[in-house]
């Protein structure tokens, strides 16, 4: 992968030495990583564009839903932009998986 496919947190391009050194620190990588029951919620910066998408900003952060293995649920994952657009996407997938836990908790109470 060439430099110029390596992001910092704010979309400036690094070389793959500085990108590395950011990505084995854990306090730069996470942006959040929340547990809802049994359901990790971990958002990180990858610091590389997944999507691959001509024209836009690199999505170099990367939300995924780990359920745990005796739940119905499905793996999830979603990408951003900016720090801002992964700080808010956490949060929301927090409060939807937050939502369909007590919806299917309560479903199970009657």
């Amino acid at each position: 992968m060439p430099a110029s496919d390596y992001f910092d947190k704010q979309g400036n391009k690094i070389n793959q030495k500085e990108w590395l050194r950011l990505f084995t620190d854990h306090n730069y990588r996470y942006i959040g990583k929340t547990l809802v029951d049994e359901i990790t919620i971990s958002t990180i910066w990858l610091g590389i564009d997944r999507d691959y998408k001509l024209n836009t900003k690199p999505n170099i952060f990367q939300s995924v839903v780990f359920p745990c293995l005796n739940q119905d649920s499905e793996e999830f994952m979603r990408t951003y932009a900016t720090v801002d657009e992964a700080q808010i996407g956490h949060f929301n997938l927090v409060m939807k998986w937050k939502c369909k836990i007590k919806e299917k908790q309560n479903t199970n109470e009657n």
